[in-house]
């Protein structure tokens, strides 16, 4: 099962349902963090600060959830780096966080 986590405020609450999901159907969880590539001239720099920052958030996420899904952050636009990564790691199943606007 694969998750789209957008780490917004409601992310803890996307992944505890996430986890909760997997283990009822006795399978394992993936995440899925999406950096936007809207800025190809800046795409290196700005995804070493954005892997950074995602990798300590989602970090902080899982132990505070107690999850050890399998973390994959990658740079391109949302919906078709999602789909190439849902097929590449034979999701059946894709719970995704909503950005938040707040």
């Amino acid at each position: 099962m694969g998750l789209r986590l957008a780490l917004s405020p409601d992310s803890e609450r996307v992944l505890r349902y996430a986890k909760s999901v997997a283990l009822a159907v006795g399978q394992t969880c993936s995440l899925i963090h999406v950096i936007e590539d809207s800025k190809p001239q800046s795409k290196t720099r700005r995804r070493s600060d954005g892997e950074r920052k995602a990798l300590q958030r989602i970090a902080e996420l899982q132990s505070s959830v107690g999850s050890e899904a399998r973390v994959s952050i990658v740079v391109g636009p949302v919906k078709e780096t999602l789909l190439a990564q849902a097929r590449e790691t034979y999701s059946d199943v894709l719970v995704i966080g909503e950005k938040s606007s707040r």
